[in-house]
């Protein structure tokens, strides 16, 4: 390489697969496996106390310690994006990744990446998602039965079109 560094690849399917199973287990040990997906009693069977942040910047949407076993939102955000920073900050925890202030920026992006498909798959998850799309086409609607915002379900079903598309090529 002259002079440039490599950069840091998310590891996507990683992040599938963990979300997958954190949830599968959730099932198996008698939560409830309908949208949506309890994410918050998720954290806490894991041990974890959420934690509702009232003063924080707007720019925080959450925060994970692992050694104090908490994971904080920033209460002032819309439920939805609160939903989806739980499902992402337990990305980080699941596929354990370091504090952000040991990482290089770059890597700082890419686990935000891979912590992103994370909630993205336990929040919107691949099994529950696909059989409701013949019928029910409407991204609102979707959004309503995942509870999770119209914007996330939009990245989600792009998401599972990009995969589908290259399945189909295979």
């Amino acid at each position: 390489m002259t002079g440039r560094r490599a950069q840091i690849r998310p590891r996507m399917d990683l992040a599938s697969e963990v979300a997958a199973a954190a949830l599968a287990r959730w099932c198996r040990e008698g939560g409830s496996c309908t949208p949506p997906v309890p994410v918050e009693q998720i954290i806490e069977a894991m041990g974890f106390l959420v934690v509702r942040l009232f003063d924080v910047p707007d720019e925080i949407a959450g925060l994970v310690s692992v050694k104090e076993r908490l994971i904080g939102v920033n209460a002032r955000h819309h439920p939805h994006r609160q939903r989806f920073t739980l499902g992402h900050e337990l990305g980080h925890i699941l596929l354990g990744h370091p504090p952000e202030g040991r990482c290089s920026p770059d890597r700082v992006a890419a686990f935000n990446r891979e912590a992103d498909r994370c909630a993205s798959e336990l929040l919107m998850p691949e099994h529950l998602l696909r059989p409701l799309l013949p019928d029910i086409c409407n991204p609102s609607h979707l959004a309503r039965i995942f509870d999770v915002s119209p914007e996330a379900i939009a990245v989600r079903l792009e998401e599972l079109a990009v995969r589908g598309r290259a399945g189909d090529a295979d």
